[in-house]
Formats: C-alpha cells, sequence, structure tokens
C-alpha cells in the first residue's frame, strides 16, 4: 500500500491499477515519507470532454488567413468593436468573460482565435465560493486581464457568503527587473468593484533569486477545480496575430487540492522572506546614470511588491493596503472545509519544484542539489518508456548565461532509450521565434535547430553512454526525430517571422502523459504540473493535439549534426575557467574535486566523480560539461602564457583611474555594456575606447589587471556586508570534510536556515576594518585573505577569505563580493561547545556616508562590468577541438619538404606569420629606435636590392627575428643564474621587508603574478589559419617589445615610492633583475630553446650566415650588436661553446663596479659611438668572408682580438645594469 497522507489527500482510494504512476510513487517514497505538497497523487479526478487547452485554437491545419482575429475597437474592457450589423455572423461572439453582475447579458464581439480559453479562466473563477489560487509568471495582459478583472467583479457582486479569498501571486524574472508595482496592478484589477462590497484581495511579487522564480501557472478554485499548464495570461503573445503555441489542462478533482498546496507553500516561503531575509544584492543609487544600474535593482521600494485589498472596518469601504501579506495559515484554516465533490477515476500525479536557494552557502554548496520531485519523475518518466516518446517543447536550453542549459540527465535517458528501440518525436519552437507581432526582446520563444539536437543526443550518447560514433549516428537517424514546429503549409508567419512554441508536454507509450509549467532545460524555477495515466485520456490527447501537429511538423525532421552546440558550451567553458580565476569558494570546490577525479581509477567512482563536476559547473551557473572543461584546460591557450593576456603598465594604471574617476567608469560601463553582434566588434569597441583615453592596453590585460588588483588592494572590497554565523567549529568551509550529496531532501521552509545575526563586517580600506561595530586592530591583507587576531586586542580572531561572483547559480542568485572563513569570539560573547564559529557575509551597499567623496567611492560598479569585459576577454567561442583542427590542417597543408620536421612543424603558424609580416610592413621600421641618420643610411641600401632578393631573403629573415631571441634568451639564461643569484636574494629580502603599503603594482605576489597564465584565445574567425592566433606572439617576442617592457616596469619603480624605501637598490641592477626576473620567464615560456644542436639554433646559425647583410638592413645597431654576439656564440662547436660560456661567466663576475661612480649620459654617448663601430666592423668581416669555415675562423680571431674592446662593454653593461640589454634584446 503506497502511503499518503490523509490530510492532504481527502476520500482518496488507491484501486486503479497504474503502470507507469506506481513505480514513480515508488521512486519518490525512497527520499519522502509522505506525499507533501511537491508530490502527491489522487485518482478521483474527472476530465471533461473540453479539458484540453491546445491554443491557438483550432489552427492547426490551417494557414495563417483562414485563422480568424480580434477585431479591434473602443470596448473599454476588451477593446474590441461591439457587434451590431457589422459583424460577420459566423465571427460574432456572445462572450461570457463580458458580464460583471450575476444575471448579466454578455457582449457581442468579434474576438478572434483562442477567446475560448479565457473564457473557461472566467468561468472557473466566478464558480468560486471559497478560495481562488492564482500563481503565474508576471501580470495578465490583454484579454486575459478583461477577463479575469470582469471575473473579480462579477465575484464582488455575489453575496457577501459567496465571496471567495482570492490570492494571485506572480513573479518577476530578475528581482522587479523591469519594476513591478502591485498597487498598480490591483488598482486596475479592482477597477470596477463597488467600494462597498466586502473583498478580501491579496497580491505579491515571488522575488526568490536572479535566477529563480516562480515559473508555475496555477488557477486553482474551492479545491475542487483547476486549470494547470504552460500558458501565462498575455494576451498580446497568446490572442492576437501571430500567436505563440501553448498547452493547458483543466481538471476536477483531489489533485486540484494538490494545486492549492502547492500555492499555499509559495505564499509560506514569501511570508518567511519578507523578515529574515536581508536584501543580498546591490544597492543602486538612482541618481548615478549608470546603464548596468539596470541589472542590480533597489530594494527600498519593497512595499511596492505586496499588497492586499481589503474591508477596512473604521471606513467602511475597500481599500488598498502596501506591504500586505494574507495570514500564515489563511488557506490551512479553510481546507479542512474544501468539499471534494468530484467522484471520477482518473489517476494523476502532481509533481512540482521549489527552486529555493540555499541561503548561507557553504563549501559544499556547488556539489549539493536538493531533490526536485518534478525533475526527477519526468527523467524517471522517460527511462520508463518502452515503445515511444512524444514531446512538444519550446528548447533543450537558452539563453546562455542564464542556467539554462541542456539537461544531461534527459538526454542520457533519451540515448538510452532509442539504444532500446524506443522511437522519439519531438516538436520545438523555431530559432528566432517571436509572438504576437512583438519585438525579439519582449515576445522572445526561441528553440534550437533539430541538428543541434541531434548533435547534443550523439556527444551525450559518445561520451556518457560509450557507444561508438556510427553506433550512435545509426540509432539518431533510425529512432531520433526532431523537428521545427509548423501549423500548416505556411512556412513561417507574416514577414518571414518563425513560428513559436510554449509547450511544456510529453507523452509516454500513449499512454501517459505530462501537462505542466516545466521546461526540460536546466533552470531552477518553481514549477507544477500533472502526470496523467489513463489510455482514453491520452488518445484524446493524441487525436486533438498530438498527431495533427506532429502531421505538419515531420518535414522539418533533420538528421544533420551541428557544431554549434560545441561551440557554445566551449564558450561557456572558458567562462568557467575565467570565474574560477575570481570566485574563490567555487575554485576550492573545483579543485578538490578534481583532484579526486586524477587519482581515481575505479570507473564506478570516476562516473560519481563526473557527476559531481558535473553538478559544480550548473550549479554555478554555467551550461557546459565537465569533459568540455578540461578539455579546453588541456589546449595550448590554457597551458601557454601569453603576453598579450598580461597585465602590463598600462592597464594597471587604467584600473586605479578606473576607481578613482566616476566619469571615466560611467563612460568605460557604457561601451562594456553596448549590445553587438559579434565578438570582433565588441573588442574593437574596447580597444578603441582604451585608446581614446590614452590606454594602450586591450580587454584581457584589463580584466587581469582587476584580479591582481582585488589581491593586494583591500579597497577593492570596501563595503557593508550582512553577515551570517553558524555555530559549526568552522567547518562549513572546510574541504577536508566535504560530503557530496546529489540530492539532499528538505523542504520548502528550512527551519535551520542561519539568519542574519552578524556581527556585520564593514571594510573601508585604509580607513579600516570594522567587525561587529568594533574596529579592528592590526588587520592583515594579502592574497585575497583578511585575518587579526585577538591578541592585539580585538574581541575576536578571523581569517576570511574574499571571492566575487561574477555569474548567478542555479541555487543561489548572489552577483558580487563575498567572504567565507572562521571567526573566533574572545571573552564567552558567545556560549558555544565550539569556539571557532563558520563566517559568512555578502556586500550590502557601497557605504555612501562613509565612503563619500573618498579614492574608491565607485567601486561597486565594477564588479558587473567584470562579468561582460569576461565575456569579450574569452574571445568569443574558442574550443580546443577547433584549435586542433586549424592546427591539424596546417599540418596537412605544410611543403612536402618539411613534412616529416617536427620541429617545423611546431613553429611553422610562428614562421609562416612572420613572413606575411615583413611582406606587408616596413621593416626597416620593425625594431628599435633608429636615428634620421641610420634611417636614411637603411632605406638607401634597401632600396639598392632588386625584389627577387627581397622575397627570397623575407621568409628565412623571419624566423631570424624570432628564433634569434629564444637563442639569446638562452645565454641570457646562464648569466641569469650566476651573477645576478646575490642580487636576486638581497632584493626579496628587501621586498619581503616593505610595509603592505607598498604600491600593489610591485608586490613579489603580484610579479609572480605577472607571470600567471591569463590566456582567453584571440582566434575568432573560425575560418582564420591556425597560425593568425600566434599573431600577437610573433609580434610581442620583438626585441622593441622586450625594451618596452623593461624600461616601463623599471621606469614606474624608480618613480614610485620605493626609491625612497630601498636607496641602496641601484636603478640599473633593479632594470636588469626585473629584466631577468620578470620579463625574461614570460618570453622562455613562449620560445624555448632545449639544447645547442637544436634545429631552431641551427636555423639562428644558418640565418647569420646566409641572410646577415638583409638582416642588419632591418634592424638597429644596438640590436645587430647583441645578435652578434650570440651568433658567435652558436657556430662554435659544442667544446667551444662552453668554454665560451664559461669565459661569459667570468667576464661578467670581473666587471662589477660601484655605481656611483658611473656617470649615464656620458656612458651612453660613448657606448652609441662602440656600437656603431663594431656594426662597421661586422660589415668589413663579412665582406671577407668567402666560405663558412673562414667565417668560424674569422669569428674567433675577431673575438680575441676585441676581447678588451668586449670586455669594456660587458663592463659597462654589469655598471648600467640592463640598459645594453634593453637595446641589445
Amino acid at each position: 500500500m503506497i502511503a499518503i497522507s490523509k490530510n492532504i489527500i481527502k476520500g482518496a482510494m488507491f484501486m486503479a491499477e497504474t503502470k507507469y504512476i506506481k513505480v514513480l510513487i515508488d521512486e519518490l517514497n525512497k527520499s519522502y515519507s509522505q506525499p507533501n505538497s511537491l508530490w502527491n497523487y489522487a485518482e478521483d479526478n474527472t476530465l471533461s470532454s473540453d479539458w484540453l487547452f491546445n491554443t491557438p485554437t483550432n489552427s492547426l491545419g490551417k494557414k495563417y488567413n483562414e485563422i480568424p482575429m480580434p477585431v479591434k475597437g473602443n470596448d473599454p474592457d476588451f477593446h474590441l468593436q461591439p457587434c451590431e450589423d457589422s459583424c460577420v455572423s459566423s465571427l460574432s461572439v456572445a462572450l461570457k468573460s463580458s458580464v460583471k453582475v450575476p444575471g448579466g447579458q454578455p457582449k457581442k464581439f468579434s474576438p478572434g482565435h483562442s477567446y475560448s480559453f479565457y473564457e473557461s479562466i472566467y468561468e472557473l473563477i466566478i464558480s468560486a465560493e471559497k478560495f481562488v489560487d492564482i500563481t503565474t509568471l508576471s501580470p495578465f495582459t490583454g484579454y486575459f486581464l478583461s477577463a479575469i478583472r470582469n471575473a473579480i467583479t462579477y465575484i464582488s457582486n455575489k453575496e457577501e457568503n459567496k465571496r471567495p479569498i482570492i490570492r494571485i501571486l506572480y513573479s518577476n524574472p530578475l528581482p522587479n527587473i523591469p519594476p513591478l508595482d502591485v498597487k498598480n496592478f490591483l488598482t486596475d484589477l479592482t477597477r470596477d468593484i463597488n467600494e462597498n462590497s466586502k473583498m478580501e484581495i491579496y497580491v505579491s511579487i515571488l522575488r526568490s533569486s536572479f535566477t529563480s522564480w516562480n515559473h508555475s501557472k496555477i488557477i486553482a478554485v474551492d479545491g475542487i477545480r483547476s486549470i494547470v499548464g504552460g500558458h501565462n495570461m498575455w494576451g498580446e503573445h497568446y490572442l492576437d496575430s501571430n500567436p505563440v503555441f501553448d498547452v493547458s489542462m483543466e481538471n476536477s478533482g483531489t489533485s486540484t487540492l494538490h494545486a492549492h498546496c502547492y500555492a499555499d507553500d509559495l505564499w509560506d516561503y514569501m511570508i518567511w522572506r519578507k523578515d529574515p531575509t536581508p536584501r543580498l544584492l546591490f544597492s543602486y543609487d538612482k541618481k548615478e546614470d549608470l546603464k548596468l544600474g539596470a541589472y542590480f535593482p533597489d530594494f527600498k521600494k519593497d512595499e511596492y511588491l505586496h499588497a492586499a485589498y481589503t474591508f477596512n472596518t473604521f471606513s467602511k469601504k475597500n481599500e488598498i493596503s502596501l506591504d500586505a501579506f494574507p495570514d500564515k495559515n489563511i488557506f490551512k484554516n479553510i481546507k479542512q472545509s474544501l468539499s471534494n465533490k468530484s467522484s471520477g477515476n482518473i489517476p494523476i500525479l502532481s509533481v512540482g519544484r521549489r527552486a529555493a536557494i540555499d541561503v548561507f552557502p557553504k563549501i559544499d554548496s556547488y556539489v549539493t542539489t536538493h531533490i526536485e520531485p518534478s525533475d526527477d519523475m519526468m527523467i524517471k518518466l522517460i527511462s520508463l518508456a518502452q515503445k515511444n516518446i512524444r514531446m512538444s517543447l519550446q528548447a533543450f536550453h537558452l539563453l546562455y548565461g542564464l542556467v539554462a542549459a541542456y539537461n544531461n540527465k534527459l538526454f542520457v535517458e533519451l540515448g538510452k532509450a532509442i539504444e532500446r528501440g524506443v522511437d522519439i518525436y519531438i516538436v520545438i519552437s523555431n530559432p528566432g521565434a517571436i509572438a504576437g507581432g512583438l519585438g525579439s526582446f519582449s515576445a522572445p520563444y526561441d528553440g534550437e535547430n533539430p541538428d543541434e539536437i541531434n548533435a547534443k543526443l550523439f556527444e551525450v550518447m559518445v561520451t556518457d553512454l560509450n557507444m561508438v560514433e556510427i553506433t550512435a549516428k545509426n540509432l539518431i537517424n533510425t529512432h531520433f526525430n526532431v523537428a521545427s514546429l509548423r501549423y500548416s503549409s505556411d512556412e513561417t508567419y507574416p514577414n518571414n517571422i518563425p513560428i513559436s512554441n510554449h509547450a511544456k508536454t510529453f507523452m509516454v507509450d500513449d499512454t501517459v502523459f505530462y501537462i505542466g509549467s516545466q521546461n526540460q532545460y536546466i533552470c531552477n524555477l518553481n514549477e507544477f504540473g500533472y502526470i496523467v495515466e489513463s489510455s482514453d485520456k491520452a488518445q484524446e490527447y493524441k487525436n486533438l493535439y498530438w498527431t495533427p501537429l506532429w502531421e505538419q511538423s515531420q518535414r522539418k525532421v533533420s538528421k544533420l549534426f551541428s557544431d554549434d552546440v560545441k561551440n557554445e558550451e566551449s564558450a561557456e567553458a572558458m567562462a568557467f575557467i575565467f570565474e574560477l580565476k575570481k570566485n574563490k569558494r567555487l575554485k576550492k570546490i573545483w579543485e578538490s574535486t578534481l583532484l579526486k577525479h586524477k587519482y581515481n581509477t575505479s570507473e564506478e567512482n570516476l562516473a560519481e566523480i563526473n557527476q559531481q563536476l558535473n553538478a559544480i559547473i550548473i550549479n554555478a551557473g554555467f551550461a557546459t560539461t565537465m569533459q568540455r572543461v578540461v578539455s579546453t584546460l588541456d589546449t595550448p591557450f590554457f597551458k601557454e602564457e601569453r603576453s598579450e593576456h598580461l597585465p602590463s603598465k598600462e592597464s594597471d594604471r587604467f584600473v586605479l583611474d578606473l576607481l578613482t574617476n566616476k566619469q571615466l567608469l560611467i563612460d568605460f560601463s557604457s561601451i562594456v555594456d553596448k549590445s553587438v553582434d559579434s565578438f570582433d566588434v565588441a573588442n574593437k569597441n574596447i580597444i578603441s575606447f582604451l585608446k581614446l583615453k590614452g590606454y594602450d592596453c586591450n580587454a584581457s590585460q584589463v580584466v587581469t589587471s582587476f584580479d591582481l588588483l582585488r589581491n593586494h588592494i583591500l579597497e577593492y572590497w570596501c563595503g557593508n556586508y550582512d553577515a551570517w554565523c553558524t555555530n559549526d567549529g568552522g567547518k562549513s568551509f572546510d574541504e577536508s570534510i566535504l560530503q557530496f550529496n546529489s540530492s539532499a531532501s528538505r523542504n520548502l521552509i528550512t527551519e535551520d536556515i542561519p539568519v542574519l545575526n552578524g556581527p556585520s563586517l564593514i571594510i573601508t580600506g585604509n580607513l579600516g576594518v570594522t567587525v561587529d561595530g568594533v574596529k579592528i586592530i592590526k588587520p592583515i591583507y594579502d592574497n585575497g585573505v583578511l585575518s587579526w587576531d585577538a591578541s592585539n586586542g580585538n574581541t575576536t580572531s578571523g581569517h576570511i577569505t574574499f571571492s566575487e561572483i561574477t555569474r548567478p547559480g542555479l541555487m543561489d542568485n548572489f552577483v558580487g563580493c563575498e567572504f567565507y572563513g572562521t571567526l573566533v569570539f574572545s571573552n564567552n560573547i558567545i556560549e558555544s561547545k565550539n569556539e571557532i564559529v563558520s563566517y559568512y557575509g555578502r556586500i550590502h551597499d557601497r557605504l555612501e556616508q562613509e565612503l563619500a567623496n573618498k579614492k574608491y567611492d565607485y567601486i561597486w560598479y565594477i564588479t558587473s562590468i567584470l562579468g561582460s569585459l569576461a565575456l569579450i576577454a574569452i574571445s568569443g567561442i574558442i574550443t580546443a577541438s577547433c584549435s586542433k583542427k586549424r592546427f591539424d590542417n596546417e599540418k596537412s597543408k605544410r611543403d612536402s619538404k618539411h613534412k616529416d620536421d617536427d620541429h617545423y612543424i611546431e613553429f611553422e603558424p610562428l614562421i609562416s606569420k612572420q613572413s606575411s609580416l615583413d611582406e606587408s610592413a616596413d621593416s626597416d621600421y620593425a625594431n628599435g629606435e633608429i636615428t634620421d641618420e641610420r634611417h636614411s643610411e637603411l632605406r638607401k641600401r634597401n632600396q639598392t636590392k632588386s625584389k627577387k632578393q627581397d622575397e627570397q631573403d623575407k621568409s628565412e629573415t623571419s624566423v631570424y627575428k624570432s628564433v634569434s631571441m629564444a637563442s639569446d634568451l638562452k645565454v641570457f639564461d646562464i648569466i641569469r643564474k650566476s651573477d645576478y643569484k646575490d642580487l636576486v636574494s638581497d632584493y626579496n629580502n628587501k621586498i619581503n621587508s616593505l610595509s603592505k603599503d607598498l604600491p600593489w603594482s610591485f608586490c613579489q605576489t603580484e610579479i609572480d603574478a605577472n607571470i600567471e597564465l591569463q590566456v582567453m584565445d584571440v582566434l575568432v574567425d573560425k575560418d582564420e589559419d591556425f597560425s593568425e592566433d600566434i599573431d600577437t606572439f610573433a609580434k610581442e617576442i620583438q626585441t622593441t617589445d622586450f625594451e618596452r617592457q623593461t624600461s616601463d616596469v623599471i621606469d614606474d619603480f624608480v618613480s614610485s615610492s620605493m626609491t625612497s624605501q630601498l636607496p641602496e637598490l641601484d636603478y640599473f641592477k633593479a632594470k636588469a633583475l626585473l629584466s631577468t626576473e620578470v620579463i625574461y620567464p614570460a618570453f622562455q615560456k613562449v620560445i624555448s630553446v632545449d639544447s645547442d644542436t637544436s634545429y631552431l639554433q641551427d636555423s639562428v646559425r644558418s640565418s647569420i650566415l646566409k641572410q646577415k647583410d638583409h638582416y642588419l638592413t632591418e634592424n638597429t645597431a644596438t640590436i645587430q650588436q647583441k645578435l652578434s654576439e650570440v651568433a658567435s656564440v652558436l657556430v662554435k662547436t659544442t667544446s667551444e661553446v662552453d668554454s665560451s660560456k664559461e669565459e661569459l661567466l667570468r667576464v661578467e663576475e670581473e666587471l662589477k663596479v660601484d655605481k656611483d661612480n658611473i656617470d649615464l649620459q656620458e656612458q651612453k654617448k660613448k657606448l652609441d659611438a662602440e656600437i656603431d663601430a663594431l656594426v662597421e666592423k661586422q660589415k668589413k668581416e663579412e665582406s671577407d668572408k668567402e666560405d663558412l669555415s673562414q667565417k668560424d675562423e674569422k669569428n674567433k680571431h675577431d673575438m680575441e682580438s676585441n676581447s678588451d674592446d668586449r670586455k669594456d662593454i660587458e663592463k659597462r653593461k654589469s655598471e648600467k645594469g640592463q640598459a645594453i640589454f634593453e637595446r641589445g634584446l
């Protein structure tokens, strides 16, 4: 016997033989001891002859011009033209919903199609005598509003004891964005009610979170009759031109009571939430003209979200009260008096989902999901299919970034179904579908191309079901049929408007079907629906709706497979990787779980860990998969360090200016927020803006500078944080005790949820840190962690980590700054068995009073900018597979003479790109600073060369430019590892001794972070060659950039306050140090040389010997001198190279002198003269060389004969630090 709660189900007996529902109930009983508001069962239901509403009514099989449209007019309620002699008799209808008083006469109109649906709603509401519950997505509009308003007016004119209590609950996808005003809505709804007719009406907006809102569509009356389904009551979308297709159903029976109970829990949640739940999102000062403010609402006017229309016993009339709620037991008290008059025999399982959020996030929040009966039962029902599955849906996923992702579990079950021979038929909305002749923003009903659904199922069958690709494709071609909706021979609505479908219904084995509000993609909304098991009613469903729908749509079935799914999920994978850099709580659990995956070998355990990783991604709000994220992390784009994504001096400067310049922030936010169709345009807009404002950097560099900023400037986190404490010994954020719980059972309202109890945290940067109103003594902030200790006189000790969330999660709406960690109370402030408590907080406001006119007053707008900026930095849709495909294409197209040369293959994109750069640019100006005289000389020499010789030489010259730097860096490495060892140690010691107020750009952690990988690939056009993404690489490794970056870092260093703090630290030694410790590693990772006999060094040697003259025409004298030194080393034998290295080290060691004896300007002049002399000497030497052996001997002789000169040069180089390196590199 199935356990049933008698206080919920009155008089229900379980006698029906249900093949499918019985299995579902058995499954539900494993998680719930008894039915509740989220699921329940009754079999005394009745479905009348007109129980099914599929709108637009009677349109399937008719062309558009055969569907009647409403005739507009001046009627004050319906705005229709009243029918007189002008009406076509066949289209004239006496609308019952036009009657406002019992016994009134209906007006005649030509209402067009689908009027019968709102007529049924009207009749249902006026039949009520005790209680009416209405839940919907947003307020009624158009003819729906007219019909419901007239129904409520009708009720107000009934006898007082037959006027029901009315509760209307709707929602808003974002928390009151766009702003909804309950008072205006309620005023309109009660417009025609006599104020002396006692009424009791409650209206409220459920705003549970940024990503979670009410999506259920219920009209339940007196516990007897109900309409449940997918229809939103929007007249413009459903009842006029270009109507959206949708399905709902009417039921009489105990299942109506279950719909009431579900609605009652939504009200319970809202009533509970109004007091203890804080305002968790950013406040927004409307006086600031920031576009991004639209995303962060102002909660100062919460009273306009809840209102009541009730009778005032003093004024003796009905009045609207703001911020008013019904008594929390209002339905529970009246439920016992509701009599069930139904004597039907239709079994219905009511299923819903709570979509509750975790008020107190923990370390396991991203891996723990709660049981949603509706989710689980629909998946389970699919798994029971033996013959066929018929589905009519809007889509399988929606806009990325709204957590409307593909349901991987659903696709696994669909794959298993076709593997066992089940035929699947699916009708979905068309891509770009728009309803009601409205716009794409106000009425979007996008579906996917069937090709995308095929591709997603194929991917799941191969990766999750381990199926051979050809087998998977054959099964899809045989059993899986997806079509875009068609209702007639018309391909679109007029003006090529795609046809829209909003239905949420499916049927299994032509026996059991679901009709409700829940889509089949992952989205954390409040949902409710009925699962009906009846062969007779299933046949009616098939005859009235499915068969005519499929007859028209089946011609659009596709058997193709699209790449869009893979590309979109790869883009989301990149966004997730980017989020890991900011969201430390997410990163902590991701890395912990990923580590388990790495060291686990059991297939069963791996499957469970994969499920955990997927849960983390989805719960964090990203529509991708674990496999996609891991494969993306393994691509060169995330393994190699790319200088265009590293923070620069310019991006650092821009970020600091952004924090202090309000107008700059406003201008920048408008650029980031600007809607564009392509990443190219977005990226160019930002770069153009930065250049216009005088900043030489890109979007990626700005983002990474923000990353560095947040770790070392406490002001970044300044604000007032609402805080929670959980008395658990600090375990909430201890990953060592993490337990993955794929389905945790709890009620909608959790009794043990921690409420806002402080102590609050206020961060004002250098102005101070305050906990519970007490200023913290000696707080320490380092690498995103704030700590303080009671030993310094504080009342508490704390250790908290700051984190930033830019994407609303599936189970949690919050976007913004948060902190988490532990708090230790002293002096017995709290009575607790555990001295340590878990401490968590979220930004509340930006401290307008405390931070007025302060440096970081506008920092709160930056977080929202970063979300959009990150998407731009991600560079659109870039995938590992795309990269590999292009690289493979390059390999297949390379010249046959290099076919088997791995070194050539590896650097082929760089080589080919450099060649194209040389052909399109004036190489005389490619590198270094060239004087006017040098310009003239080089141009004359270059003009004397023939075009043929130019074309022959350019390719190898390009190779030389690129790889000679690598060779040079290898020699540089030898110097670095010896001579500067002591200097590095000395410098590090001084850095560590500096105060925490040291400029953030020069903290040691930031130096390390400059080398850290921040790659978001710049390859945008998928048709470009793979070599294109090496473009910036090739440019960045040229010597001028090396010289520029070194100079910028040191110049900034010298101009900073550090100079006075480290007077004994030589400018030139510091320049040499930062060149070796900061810039050198970045380039060394880009192009490295493994051995002295490598292919690259052979290329260098060959280029030097064959193309030296041509090379000299394209480079500055300083670069020539340095590269000549490299060439001299490289052409020696292995033993001679070793000898040369030892000599070089010895020379470097001997040439250190006191910096105070050096006159910088004088030394530069002398050095330039000597460099020019060396260049002339090299020219003469080259003309005297006759063959390779003679050249080698000559180089040896020159090196020995010029030993004194070289020593003198190297001596000056050591004394000046990196001056020669800047020019030489």
